[in-house]
């Protein structure tokens, strides 16, 4: 190995240092940090070096019937307090939703359904969107990704009852912000007979 390639491992190296601590590492930390809070709730005090826990509410010690008494200290069925433990998305990231499914009836309990997803890349482009940025190349960049994120999916089949995903829409458009948003829609069969076994 010669110093250049030396050189080039570096900087390498160097880059992926950089993208594991701005990327990588608040991801794995703050939904870390989230679940731990989250679990103090569950358990009804503070987890750290042992649990300590909170103390027994009026409402807990009132001898309330049902679900109602049932509840720990700061949990309610509205789940007010631990539902505002939030994980903030972070940027670039890949949402999958809208999964819709038409089913037919093929016999024997068996049915086949159509099923169409959305996968969306979505890309904070504050930075790089005003004019006279000097960040043109963003704009290729986010292309090559949304690109990446089609051939992933195109002809991807995770389940042997699955048949291969099809692309059959894109939208591409802006939300405030300055997120820039790639849509895909992908349709794939699936065969289920959960039913007749």
């Amino acid at each position: 190995m010669d110093v250049k390639n030396s050189a080039d491992d570096l900087k390498n190296k160097a880059g992926e240092v950089e993208n594991l601590m701005r990327r990588k590492l608040p991801v794995i930390v703050g939904r870390m940090a989230k679940d731990h809070y989250q679990e103090n709730f569950r358990k009804g005090g503070f987890q750290n070096r042992g649990l300590r826990k909170w103390p027994v509410t009026r409402r807990q010690s009132s001898g309330i019937a049902g679900a109602e008494g049932q509840y720990g200290p700061l949990l309610s069925r509205s789940n007010h307090l631990f539902g505002s433990i939030k994980y903030p998305v972070t940027f670039p990231c890949v949402l999958i939703g809208n999964v819709e499914a038409d089913w037919n009836d093929i016999g024997m309990g068996t049915q086949m359904g159509v099923v169409k997803m959305s996968a969306r890349l979505a890309i904070d482009c504050y930075d790089d969107t005003h004019y006279g940025s000097g960040t043109e190349d963003k704009v290729a960049e986010r292309l090559q990704m949304a690109n990446k994120l089609y051939t992933s999916l195109q002809c991807f089949r995770p389940l042997s009852d699955m048949g291969p995903m099809y692309r059959t829409k894109t939208r591409f458009y802006a939300m405030p912000g300055g997120i820039k948003v790639y849509e895909y829609i992908f349709e794939f069969e699936v065969n289920d007979d959960t039913a007749c076994k």
